[in-house]
C-alpha cells in the first residue's frame, strides 16, 4: 500500500523519515485545530450528564491499563476520597478504544454507582463532553487539550518522561504547569489540594486557560 501524504507531529520523526527517503510534513496535532464553537447534537448519555445535580468530574481513560500503575493507583485513591464527600459524579472518557472503558470498570467497582462511561464518536462530540465537566483529570495530551480549550480546570497526571514532555510541556505553555503532576512523586493529599483549589477558585484559574 502507498500513502499519498505523510505527516508527523515533531521534528525528530520528520528528520528520521526524510533521511530514509520518505517525503513527510510537520503538522500540529488535529486536536489543536478544533473549534469549540458549534451547535451540538446531544447523545442520550450527554443529556443525562447535563441534567445531573452533582459536580461532574472528568477522568480520561486513555491507556488506563498501559503501564500507568502510578497514575491509575493515585487516581483511584483520589476518586474514592471524593466519593466519600458525596457531591461528585465521575465521567470516564476515552477518545481511543472502548476496551479502555472496560478496563476502568474493573478498577472502579467501588464507585460504579456514581459514574458514567463515555466514548465520543466524533471530535465535536468529544469537545462537547469535556465542555460539560467541572474539572478534568487528564492523563493524555488530547484529554488536556479538549478540556483546556473549553476553559475547564484541568489536573494533568503523568508517570513517564515522554508524557512529561507532552502533557506538562503543554500546560506550562499555558501558564498551568503547577497543575501537571508527576504521579510517581505526588501524594494523594497534594492532588486533592490542587483539585479543591480549582473547584474553589474556578473563575480565577480559568482566566489562565484562555
Amino acid at each position: 500500500k502507498k500513502a499519498d501524504y505523510v505527516s508527523v507531529r515533531e521534528p525528530y520523526s520528520l528528520a528520521v523519515l526524510n533521511e530514509t527517503g520518505i517525503d513527510s510534513h510537520l503538522e500540529m496535532d488535529d486536536a489543536f485545530k478544533l473549534n469549540s464553537n458549534f451547535i451540538p447534537e446531544l447523545s442520550e448519555e450527554q443529556v443525562k450528564l447535563m441534567l445531573s445535580e452533582k459536580k461532574l468530574v472528568g477522568v480520561s481513560a486513555e491507556g488506563w491499563s498501559m503501564n500507568r500503575m502510578h497514575v491509575r493507583g493515585k487516581l483511584i485513591e483520589v476518586l474514592k476520597a471524593l466519593k466519600r464527600e458525596g457531591n461528585y459524579h465521575f465521567v470516564f472518557i476515552t477518545t481511543h478504544s472502548v476496551r479502555e472503558l472496560s478496563d476502568v470498570k474493573k478498577d472502579a467497582e467501588g464507585f460504579l454507582d456514581n459514574c458514567s462511561f463515555v466514548r465520543p464518536k466524533t471530535w465535536k462530540e468529544a469537545v462537547l463532553t469535556f465542555k460539560m465537566l467541572n474539572v478534568v483529570f487528564a492523563v493524555s495530551l488530547h484529554s488536556a487539550v479538549f478540556s483546556l480549550m473549553n476553559n475547564v480546570p484541568t489536573i494533568g497526571l503523568y508517570e513517564s518522561e515522554y508524557y512529561k514532555m507532552k502533557l506538562k510541556g503543554t500546560m506550562e505553555m499555558l501558564g498551568l504547569g503547577e497543575y501537571a503532576l508527576d504521579a510517581r512523586k505526588v501524594t494523594v493529599d497534594k492532588i486533592l489540594e490542587k483539585f479543591r483549589r480549582l473547584m474553589t477558585h474556578r473563575v480565577t484559574d480559568n482566566t489562565a486557560h484562555a
